[in-house]
């Protein structure tokens, strides 16, 4: 894969920035990915050995590649970016719920899904009527899905 990446509210130290990171350096290290990059929107502490570039959400004009998000917001953000790079959802690592957001981003065309587990699968089909492409606990594996 050429260019990975994800597009994140904030950088502070959390769960999902930690998974991220750990998949990320992995994958880099494995030449599985060329080159990744973090956007987000807001930054705050956080003690990760991030081996790939970090950027503020505004130069993702220049992005192109798989582009991976966490949120229905910055679904939305990213999906009105014109830019060559293709859009994945990551559900259900959002701390709120936004059920119309989510609803939004899914039954976009542009958007593919991937869940954290077989739970959130199920939770987002029966809410959606969308089935996720694949199933990436806490960001495992989830460059092969991409791929695949």
């Amino acid at each position: 894969m050429e260019n990975f990446g994800l597009y994140i509210k904030n950088i502070r130290q959390s769960k999902e920035l930690e998974s991220a990171v750990l998949e990320i350096n992995s994958c880099l290290k494995e030449d599985k990915v060329k080159d990744a990059s973090i956007f987000f929107d807001g930054v705050g502490p956080n003690p990760y050995d991030v081996r790939c570039g970090m950027f503020n959400s505004s130069d993702l004009w220049g992005f192109t590649g798989n582009l991976v998000v966490l949120s229905s917001d910055t679904a939305r953000s990213a999906m009105k970016i014109v830019n060559k790079f293709n859009l994945y959802f990551y559900y259900n690592w959002a701390e709120h719920k936004d059920t119309l957001g989510v609803l939004s981003v899914v039954t976009n065309k542009k958007v593919k899904t991937i869940c954290r587990n077989e739970k959130d699968a199920k939770e987002l089909y029966r809410i959606t009527g969308v089935k996720p492409i694949g199933v990436a606990e806490d960001f495992k594996n989830i460059l092969d899905i991409i791929g695949e």
